[in-house]
């Protein structure tokens, strides 16, 4: 007990020098007049960390981290339960923010089935604290949809009064219940506040004339709507492949992130405008899909039970709803 007490201090420590030289190499590139990204970073072999093609070498006495996830917001650490490290036989975290805790790394999958048997549509799966649907299981991979939005955007109070999510605050860019978007009652009139809504882009990038009306769908994409065009240049674009990063700095090494595509939904039993004869998980929460139905709408899942499509450039609507695909080894 003595030299796991010692072992587990000693991780703790060398996790706080890791952070402490992680912020000061933050503030030295901004000090060269570099930009540094919002979002997650991922740690790699070295000790270094890693978004994107961006690298930033850490300078550390001791043992470093050769992985985990480190969370900076305006050029800051943020020290809650996002960035968690790996230290020899220890997981290092925040709780309550500032205070580190290190414990013992977990010899178990990084995925629990919680409801059926993983294989069939329904079933409910966790990975850590977050929790998903299942969609499709080949016997090699597992197709999800997270339970809840996540924790982005804004929160509106009426059609034009809103307040951002703060992105320092604890748990944003995961899975939250309250994440809903927009809610409507019996008779379709809205109900305030529609939480976590965002925009689906900032353009018409999937057409020729991505600025102006109209336009023909680039070959890129496919021939003919509706067609799948979420990528990178989407505005939701950031917070997936953020949670992406957090799954797999949780464990989940296999984990892939994406939007649901027109056809997953249709698979689903969304059609003739509704998903109403499909999962009632389905439509739990309003969410954009990844998919397009012109060169101006995307489709939607509305939490009362609509299958719609929304201008890409409203943002008082859909959410965030991830879909993951895993390695059934992770189960």
């Amino acid at each position: 007990n003595t030299i796991k007490k010692s072992t587990k201090g000693a991780a703790e420590r060398s996790a706080e020098n890791y952070i402490n030289a992680v912020e000061t190499a933050v503030t030295t590139s901004l000090l060269g007049n570099n930009k540094i990204e919002d979002g997650l970073y991922t740690i790699n072999s070295d000790g270094n960390i890693t978004k994107g093609d961006n690298t930033y070498t850490i300078e550390v006495s001791g043992d470093k981290p050769k992985q985990g996830i480190v969370r900076i917001v305006n050029g800051q650490v943020v020290k809650g339960s996002q960035t968690k490290l790996t230290i020899g036989d220890y997981q290092v975290t925040y709780v309550n923010y500032n205070k580190i805790v290190a414990s013992e790394k977990s010899t178990t999958k990084p995925c629990t089935i919680v409801s059926g048997d993983g294989t069939t549509i329904g079933d409910e799966i966790a990975c850590g604290d977050e929790h998903f649907y299942v969609m499709s299981n080949d016997g090699n991979n597992i197709t999800m949809l997270a339970k809840y939005n996540l924790k982005v955007g804004r929160i509106y109070t009426s059609r034009s009064e809103y307040t951002e999510i703060p992105t320092t605050e604890e748990g944003y860019g995961l899975q939250d219940s309250e994440m809903i978007g927009i809610k409507a009652n019996e008779s379709n009139e809205p109900v305030f506040p529609w939480k976590g809504t965002v925009v689906f882009s900032e353009s018409r990038y999937w057409t020729d004339t991505p600025d102006t009306n109209g336009g023909n769908l680039l070959e890129k994409y496919g021939t003919e709507y509706p067609v799948y065009v979420y990528d990178e240049n989407s505005s939701l674009y950031q917070y997936v492949e953020n949670y992406e990063t957090y799954l797999k700095g949780s464990g989940v090494s296999s984990a892939a992130a994406q939007l649901m595509s027109y056809e997953q939904a249709t698979a689903l039993g969304c059609t003739n405008g509704n998903c109403l004869s499909g999962p009632s998980w389905v439509y739990s929460t309003s969410y954009w899909l990844g998919s397009a139905n012109n060169f101006r709408m995307v489709r939607i899942v509305r939490s009362y039970g609509g299958f719609l499509s929304s201008d890409f450039s409203l943002d008082n609507g859909g959410g965030v709803r991830p879909v993951i695909t895993i390695s059934v080894n992770e189960i």
